[in-house]
């Protein structure tokens, strides 16, 4: 009985705990929004597409004359936002002009962080569960992306969570749903389609081949050619012949070796260099090197997830995604600093789906140099310099951001490495004695049951989700 009670309390205390992070977190963000102007090149585009959608409507938002390099889901989103400015007549770079400008971006954060913990109450215990969020939350790229700057990644990072997480469940055809809204947001969603590609295969081509089953992928193929469907309806308000080439032209737009960001391409003093240089006496253009990286990270990505899929990694989807948006903000071209943004929530929830601790370094490492790139960009971005290809610090901050990836693809070795998740040979020298037990069995031996542990699991007997055993990072 005072076991129940006991659990009951410890519980609700938990659920008050996050939400006292959830509630700190916005208005941390809040405030931060408020008390930052931003990047003023991108608040100002964002003020005056938000005055420009509502003022002049939908069919007249895209012209020849005027700078719009955002496809039409974000404008969407920017057009309560452009009503709000325009009937309170309220200053784009007034304290709430700002908030307003960056909500979008705030909501996305809270969002993902809420998603985060859900995750986590489902694979490990409720005080992980908020721990991990908070991390998240309270991560500083984090912070200085979304808030302080006020760009829009963590919008298109809320869909390549829901897309990860919807195939994780087999659901693929919202998937492919998903991956349509975020393409509407912005046209770097088209590098995790090799994600949604996997889940076709997963869940519909498999069953072709191994069962001659057509069902499931007559499903997921009727299921896409509706999300094009949609797609295509959300843009007609804009006009298709518009809007088209907007994507066309935003891909090719800044034909660049690397746009800030720090990378292979900065490390070798390339930084606003034009992506048709040679390298050397090699006859190849850094755009070609780029290709053909895309191109093996594609292949190695696939190899990738058919091993983790093998092995019964829950978390393959998350873990690929991963990979492909990291190797390829490091070796191709036209990256900009933030197109890394991604990878931290990718990251984060792969170690709850992990049974260790592998991916935690990771996940740090990776936001330290995602931080080091934002923070140098935002606030001593110098274009006198910046367009110099013999700026050291570019270089120098470069080479420790490939260090950050030398031991993110480290960890990620050893998880694929690792024995099966099924296997019970690496729990603790000293757990042996709980391992084949049933969990009552523990929770009765025990002092605390396993949902009042902070580092257990209630879920599954293998004491080694979230072990505490240094052994586990390394």
């Amino acid at each position: 009985m005072k076991a129940k009670i006991y659990h009951s309390t410890n519980k609700k205390q938990l659920h008050i705990a996050f939400g006292t992070t959830i509630i700190f977190s916005l208005l941390l963000r809040l405030f931060l929004a408020a008390s930052t102007r931003g990047f003023d090149s991108d608040i100002a585009c964002f003020s005056a597409w938000a005055a420009r959608i509502y003022e002049g409507g939908f069919s007249n938002f895209y012209a020849p004359n005027v700078f719009t390099d955002y496809p039409p889901g974000y404008i969407y989103i920017l057009y309560p936002i452009g009503a709000l400015l325009h009937h309170l007549q309220i200053d784009s770079f007034s304290a709430l002009g700002l908030i307003l400008l960056k909500m979008p971006s705030i909501l996305s954060d809270i969002i993902a962080g809420i998603i985060i913990y859900l995750i986590g109450r489902k694979h490990t215990t409720e005080g992980t569960a908020v721990i991990i969020s908070l991390l998240y939350l309270l991560n500083p790229a984090v912070l200085l992306n979304s808030v302080v700057w006020g760009q829009t990644d963590s919008c298109l990072t809320l869909c390549v969570l829901l897309l990860c997480l919807l195939l994780t469940e087999g659901n693929v055809i919202p998937a492919g749903f998903v991956f349509a809204a975020g393409l509407l947001l912005k046209p770097q969603m088209l590098i995790f389609s090799p994600v949604l590609l996997y889940g076709i295969y997963e869940y519909g081509a498999r069953s072709l081949f191994i069962s001659k089953n057509i069902q499931p992928l007559l499903r997921i193929f009727t299921g896409g050619i509706s999300a094009i469907a949609v797609l295509l309806l959300a843009m007609l308000p804009f006009g298709l012949h518009k809007v088209l080439p907007q994507y066309t032209d935003t891909l090719t737009s800044y034909p660049y070796a690397t746009v800030n960001a720090y990378n292979l391409w900065g490390l070798l003093g390339k930084n606003w260099s034009s992506q048709e240089t040679l390298i050397g006496n090699t006859g190849i253009t850094y755009s070609n090197a780029g290709t053909f990286a895309i191109v093996l990270l594609t292949l190695l990505s696939a190899l990738l997830f058919e091993w983790l899929r093998k092995k019964g990694h829950q978390e393959r989807y998350f873990i690929t995604a991963s990979f492909i948006i990291i190797t390829m903000f490091l070796f191709s071209v036209r990256m900009h600093e933030r197109y890394l943004y991604p990878a931290m929530v990718l990251l984060i929830i792969s170690c709850l789906y992990c049974r260790t601790y592998n991916l935690v370094p990771a996940y740090i490492i990776i936001t330290l140099g995602h931080t080091v790139n934002i923070w140098y960009v935002l606030f001593h971005y110098d274009p006198g310099t910046y367009f110099s290809t013999q700026h050291e610090t570019v270089k120098w901050l470069s080479g420790l951001m490939l260090l950050c990836a030398a031991y993110y693809y480290y960890c990620l070795i050893r998880l694929c490495f690792k024995p099966d998740t099924n296997d019970t040979s690496r729990v603790r020298r000293y757990d042996t004695s709980v391992v084949n037990k049933p969990v009552s069995l523990i929770a009765r031996n025990s002092r605390k049951t396993a949902s009042d542990t902070p580092f257990s699991t209630h879920n599954t007997p293998n004491p080694m989700l979230f072990s505490l055993d240094p052994a586990c990072l390394f």
